[in-house]
Parts: C-alpha cells; structure tokens; sequence
C-alpha cells in the first residue's frame, strides 16, 4: 500500500518549521533504459529559500530545480528524473540521499532513497555496423542489433536511423522490428546513399531505437572519401538516315577529374559525322574534357547522318531502273498532226510513232482504236488492217524485223460525222512485241484531237 513519508526540516530551534518535504516511497526500481520521475513535495511553513542537493549523484539523476523560494502556506512540487543508460552498471542498488537546506539560517535536513537499476527489464543496443561505398552516390548499409533482456517478449520496435554530417542532417529512415522474444537478438538494416558531390569528411550514422516504455541510442561513425564519380548520360538522337548520341558527363563526385569518352567510328561512318569535333585514336573517336570541376557538366553530340549516300543511292537505282526498263522498251506516241476545230467532213491525220529503244531487232504488233463518230481513211505510208465493231474501228499494224534504234511513222485520216465544240482526247496506241522469251506490251499516251471552237463577238 502506498504511503507518504513526512518530515519536518527544522532550521531553527525556536521559529518552528521552514519546510515539509514529503516523498511517496524511499525504494525506486528502475530499468537500463528507462526513465523513472520522484515528485518531492515542499510545503512551506516560513518565508525561506529552500537548496536541494542529491547526494551520490549520478549523470543520470536530473533535479527539475536546485532552489525553491517558499511562503509560508505555500506548497511546490520538485521532480528528481532517473535515466540510467546502457552505460550504467546494472543489478545494482544506488543510495543518493536528498538534502534540503535554508539559504539563510543554514539549517539543512535529509532522507535517503534507494534506486535499484535493472537489466532484466531492458532492452539494448547490442552492436552496430556501418558498411559499404563511402564516396559520393555510394550505398552505406547500416545494421543495428537489437536484443531484449526482458523476461518478455517486446512488440514493435522503432529503428530510426539519421544520416548526419558537417552540413547537418543528409538523411533520415526508419524501420520496425515486429517482435523480439527474451534473450533474442534481432538485426534491422537501412540503406543510404551518399548524396552527389559530397565533402570528404567525418560523418555519424545515429540510430535510435524506443518501444512504447524506453528508449536507447548510439552512433556509429564512418569517413567519407575523397574520390571523382563521373557519371556518363548517353540519348539517343534519333532520325531516319542515321544514328547519333547526345553524351553528357557529369562529375557527381568530390574531386575535380578529367573525363574521357571514346566511341567507335568506322572510317565510312567518318564521312557522315557532324557535332562536336573529336580527337582520332586508331579507329575511335574521343573526346576529352579537362579538369571537370565538383558538380559540372560537359556535353557532346554527334550525328552520322547516310542521307547524301542515300539520296545518291536513290538516283542511281532509279537511273538503272528507267534504263533498263524504261527507255529499252518499244516507245509509242500517239498525235494529231492539225490543230483545229472538230467538224463534221473536217479530215485529220492521226500519227503513231514506233520507236525500237530495247536493244535488239522485234517484230512489233501496234493496234489503234477510233471511237465511232469518226470514218478512218487510208493515208500513204504503212499499210494496216481494219476491223469495225459496234464500238467503234480497230486498226492493226504488223511491222517485222524493226532494226534497234529505228523509228517508223504510222499513220491514217479520219473523218467527224458530227461537230464538237470542245477537244477530246482519241484513245492511246497499244502495241506488243516479243523479247527475252515473253511478250511484253506498251502503249501510247492519250492523243488530244481538236480545239475550243472561239464565239463570235455580235
């Protein structure tokens, strides 16, 4: 049962009391990591100041106040805090002893307090470790081992983690550990990276770890190195003739550093190159940047652009094609010889030329077509076959053995049975001939016939 223990400090024989100081309990049990309040009442019974001293103290006993002013009647509160850390021996029972004494008379009192630290009830911070790449953009992993020296099992551990240096706080993660069992250790990691640019130096992992009744601490420290990272970004440039890359280097380290960057470029791709102008070494191109300061940049671009082979490429492929199959043909071309307007009994002379461009002697076939409002009329020159129809009249021409590189002119009259005031176009010439075991066709452009008949002015 709890009871409060009350004395009387007197300071002088005949004034009575100055003070009554009252504690709860004189026996306190607390655990390594824990934190533990004793509230000191004072009540005053004269005007006097009353110091407070421990005796025995500790650096983890902490008075809230070291000098009360009392008046008479009046009643204040001074809390002793005990947090013993890891650092303190356990299992042991500490004895401070409270004294109370009045600033002008002198007269002082004391009661005497028992604090027992236990590590049974504690959960600690057995070991920490720090690994991994100390430069700038390196990854540090650190590791705490946590292990639990409870007589029960501890649910939720907080593993807060802060990466600090000369500039302050770089970093801060947490993690949890779900549960630790008694006499069980656990590890908790978290990563980091090393910010860009870095200053070499001195710099502390602090790791922190607290359940919902105590906390703990410690600090692990590591040295970041002096070192250049160059960082080598590559775009591609992308088009449809070529390829190219926009290259830029950055030095995310802390040491200015001279940077290179070679690429391979065949001596037909040289022909092609445009962009920043490099160095030549063997087959490769390198350019070379001196002196990259902490936190700068230097940027290349090139193309090869195929374009003008393509282009040229293009041309001559499409010169061979029209050579070959183009121009060593058998070309016909259809026209009117007169320029007037169509009428009816108005006679025309219709022209075929028959030009033999592909390379060798033929036979050629050439067939013409005249729509039915005209009459065809022999002319001199070739003589060719005819044949009506409903839809009109088919002319047939049989030449043989047309010498390579000849020309021969054929030709026929026609007659309009009616009059029209506007041209028309005659369908084109058709002809066929034989080479290279097959039989090949060709034929003629529309022919215009005719032109606009003028209205006279009244």
């Amino acid at each position: 049962m709890r009871f409060w223990l009350v004395f009387a400090l007197i300071f002088t024989v005949n004034a009575g009391f100055a003070a009554v100081m009252e504690l709860g309990k004189t026996s306190y049990r607390v655990p390594l990591g824990a934190t533990e309040s004793i509230s000191i009442i004072l009540n005053g019974t004269a005007n006097e100041t009353v110091l407070l001293n421990i005796g025995g103290e500790k650096t983890w006993t902490i008075l809230s106040v070291q000098s009360v002013a009392l008046e008479k009647g009046e009643r204040k509160n001074v809390t002793l805090f005990l947090s013993p850390g890891r650092e303190v021996i356990a299992n042991v029972n500490y004895k401070f002893t409270i004294t109370a004494k009045t600033l002008g008379s002198g007269e002082e009192a004391s009661e005497t307090i028992f604090v027992f630290v236990s590590k049974d009830e504690f959960v600690d911070i057995d070991r920490t470790s720090v690994s991994g790449q100390f430069y700038p953009t390196g990854t540090i992993a650190a590791k705490v081992y946590v292990k639990n020296f409870k007589r029960a099992s501890v649910q939720d551990v907080t593993v807060n983690m802060t990466f600090r240096g000369q500039q302050g706080v770089i970093a801060i993660e947490s993690t949890k550990i779900p549960l630790i069992d008694p006499t069980e250790t656990k590890e908790a990691g978290l990563a980091f990276t090393v910010p860009d640019n870095t200053p070499k130096g001195a710099y502390r992992i602090i790791i922190y770890i607290s359940t919902k009744d105590l906390q703990n601490s410690a600090e692990q420290e590591f040295n970041v190195e002096e070192k250049a990272v160059l960082d080598e970004q590559v775009e591609p440039v992308a088009f449809l003739t070529g390829y190219g890359q926009r290259i830029t280097v950055v030095n995310r380290g802390n040491l200015a550093a001279s940077s290179s960057v070679e690429r391979q470029i065949s001596d037909v791709e040289k022909m092609f190159f445009s962009g920043t102008m490099p160095t030549e070494k063997g087959d490769e191109y390198v350019w070379k940047t001196e002196n990259l300061g902490v936190g700068a940049s230097a940027r290349i671009e090139y193309k090869v652009d195929f374009l003008p082979a393509i282009l040229t490429l293009i041309a001559l492929i499409a010169a061979a094609w029209y050579i070959l199959y183009k121009l060593r043909i058998v070309h016909l071309r259809k026209y009117i010889i007169q320029k007037k307007v169509i009428q009816e009994g108005t006679e025309f002379t219709v022209g075929v030329d028959v030009k033999n461009w592909t390379g060798a002697n033929v036979d050629v076939n050439v067939r013409d077509f005249v729509p039915p409002i005209f009459r065809v009329r022999e002319h001199e020159g070739f003589k060719f076959q005819t044949k009506k129809t409903t839809y009109g009249t088919e002319i047939k021409w049989t030449l043989k053995d047309v010498k390579n590189w000849e020309e021969r002119v054929l030709s026929y009259k026609i007659v309009p049975t009616l009059g029209i005031n506007s041209p028309l176009n005659l369908p084109p010439a058709r002809g066929s001939y034989a080479q290279g075991g097959k039989t090949l066709a060709t034929e003629s452009k529309p022919a215009p016939l005719g032109i606009r008949k003028r209205e006279k002015k009244e």
